[in-house]
């Protein structure tokens, strides 16, 4: 299982990202996303996003391949079913890592 966190682009987490391989090539993913009402807390953001994963309860399945994290991303920013400040930190990410690709 793998988790990252996403950030806001004042670098504010808000949302933890699980991931998980299954023995099919399979990648179950799970999000979980900060409530603005409630403090952030890591520990929670987490054992939410796994507890989604264990019940069934993940949002996205994908096929292994290269670049699974920016391949997460971009399911992420086009969801219709992820909170609006999630998809924003996913598309923030994902733009960041293409500037960094150009400037190499």
């Amino acid at each position: 299982m793998k988790l990252f966190y996403l950030h806001n682009k004042n670098n504010f987490p808000v949302a933890c990202v699980a991931s998980d391989l299954k023995p099919d090539g399979s990648i179950l993913v799970a999000v979980s996303t900060y409530n603005p009402i409630d403090p952030f807390d890591k520990r929670v953001a987490r054992d939410v996003a796994i507890g989604r994963l264990a019940s069934g309860r993940h949002f996205f399945c994908i096929n292994a391949s290269n670049n699974v994290k920016a391949r997460i991303l971009e399911l992420i920013a086009g969801s219709e079913y992820i909170p609006n400040r999630t998809k924003v930190a996913a598309r923030l990410w994902l733009k960041q890592a293409t500037e960094k690709a150009k400037a190499a």
